[in-house]
């Protein structure tokens, strides 16, 4: 077992070496144009130190946990007894009140019993106490951190970010290039075991995520019917993504194929009811784009809308409630309508969320599998899906930031030395979701080793009301995108921030 998982984790590390040695060495290009308003908090501009310990002799370490569970790298510094706050405490699987873990709770996981021991071992060393922050309204964390930066008040010494948000705070210029603060000796710049730069090129210069084993379990993929797929004597898609065969047209394919239509022209059977949203979300990932892109000419950000990449998207997006029709009624499907028709069993193919599939007295009554999201013939990259990957960044203006890059570090050190625990962990917990053993494993497969994260825009930018129009058939996607073009590139701006010429 262990030697199958560490053959595991070898190709997990390899490829996230590979995969982020690009955002590693952005970080240190120093191309970015500096934000005028810097000045106003307490930018870190001083070079890296070269030494490799910081020591504080006034720290008595004898107590703490052995150096070789921080890998030996890190001495202990004195933070003076003050609170580290991390913002919000689920980033780390804990509750974000600070509660020592509960296995009574719902949604208790083993490890949160690891992360909480080695939290404590940390403020030990530190001489510090962690904070698991505040409950603050997802869509504002942004505008929270910028307004506390410009009013030289930091509110949270970390900060743990999804989708929209890292782009939106690193253009502000209030994050700390990691290039910055974090040693050379850093897990980010050598073996990455724990952390790694986010792949993104802009947000890799000034955020951090989990390495798999330390990650949150919300993997995604394509659920399928495994009953409608057989009385269709269909192959199983996973035989195809297995071959590279599970390609974007041969998913349009086996939807259209699973539309059934009584006598009395009523659909009896849908192909999918993944909604406009996550079709859309499949095309994108599929061409490997998104909602806003680096104009090579100028290096300006541009909204989407003017590359023809995101036409195609578009196009691909709306024929499944167009020309295929294989997409259940329009009306209300944002999410597939209720998101859960498929529930029904007259559905092949939705949107699966690992810890969305019904269990218990809701379990399905029909036969189910796991597939990735599919890609064009010519993208061979492996897996991908559309991911939320929490960043993690410190703010400009916080005290002493790589004291507190240092204990991040070691915060994260809690699945260290327990890979194998860590990985039978995640077995267990996808093992819930599924009654096939090739599932569980698919699940596991795109956690580890899931491809292209992406940063995106606020759920309100304009390309969702784009595909609403064009799929009711009220314009064509060409007509759809000139019209809201400008739109879109204000948006754009104002959300990256170009006004500040920051990241220009």
């Amino acid at each position: 077992m262990m030697k199958h998982i560490s053959r595991i984790l070898c190709v997990v590390i390899a490829g996230l070496l590979l995969c982020c040695l690009s955002a590693c060495a952005k970080t240190t290009d120093g191309t970015d144009t500096d934000n005028a308003q810097t000045t106003v908090a307490t930018p870190t501009t001083a070079p890296v130190p070269t030494v490799t310990v910081i020591d504080v002799p006034d720290v008595d370490v004898s107590t703490v946990v052995s150096a070789e569970e921080y890998f030996g790298k890190f001495q202990a510094k004195n933070m003076g007894g003050r609170e580290i706050s991390i913002t919000p405490g689920w980033a780390l699987s804990l509750d974000s009140k600070g509660d020592p873990p509960d296995p009574t709770r719902d949604g208790f996981k083993n490890e949160q019993l690891r992360i909480w021991d080695n939290m404590i071992r940390v403020c030990e060393k530190y001489n510090c106490e962690i904070v698991q922050g505040w409950d603050w309204d997802y869509y504002y964390w942004p505008e929270a951190l910028i307004e506390a930066y410009l009013a030289n008040e930091p509110t949270s010494d970390a900060i743990a970010m999804i989708t929209f948000q890292p782009i939106h705070t690193a253009s502000a210029g209030i994050l700390h290039k990691i290039a910055d603060i974090a040693p050379p000796y850093s897990d980010l710049f050598n073996d990455q075991k724990l952390i790694t730069p986010s792949p993104d090129e802009f947000v890799g210069k000034y955020g951090w995520y989990w390495t798999p084993l330390n990650r949150d379990y919300g993997p995604s993929g394509i659920g399928y019917n495994r009953d409608i797929l057989a009385s269709l004597g269909l192959e199983d898609p996973k035989a195809l993504f297995n071959r590279g065969e599970w390609t974007l047209e041969k998913f349009y394919e086996y939807a259209l194929a699973a539309v059934r239509i009584n006598s009395a022209g009523v659909v009896e059977q849908w192909g999918t009811c993944m909604g406009y949203l996550n079709i859309g979300r499949m095309a994108l990932v599929a061409y490997e784009h998104w909602e806003y892109f680096k104009d090579p000419a100028d290096g300006k950000y541009k909204t989407a809308l003017a590359d023809p990449k995101f036409l195609k998207c578009l196009e691909v997006n709306t024929r499944i409630f167009l020309e295929d029709k294989s997409g259940i009624s329009i009306e209300g499907n944002y999410y597939g309508s209720a998101g859960d028709e498929y529930i029904q069993g007259n559905v092949l193919f939705w949107d699966c969320g690992v810890n969305g599939v019904p269990k218990d007295e809701n379990a399905l009554t029909f036969d189910y599998g796991l597939v990735p999201y599919p890609l064009i013939p010519e993208n061979k990259s492996g897996i991908h899906y559309y991911p939320q990957n929490i960043v993690i960044s410190i703010p400009i203006g916080v005290e002493d930031p790589q004291g507190v890059f240092l204990i991040m570090e070691e915060v994260m050190s809690y699945n260290y030395n327990h890979e194998e625990e860590a990985y039978d962990d995640l077995m267990d917990q996808y093992a819930a979701n599924f009654t096939h053993d090739d599932d569980i494993q698919m699940d596991m497969d795109i956690n580890l080793y899931m491809c292209s994260p992406r940063i995106i825009l606020r759920h309100e930018y304009p390309w969702e009301g784009i595909v609403s129009q064009v799929s009711q058939g009220n314009m064509t996607p060409a007509q759809a995108i000139e019209e809201r073009i400008q739109e879109c590139q204000d948006m754009v701006d104002e959300f990256l921030h170009t006004d500040m010429g920051f990241i220009q």
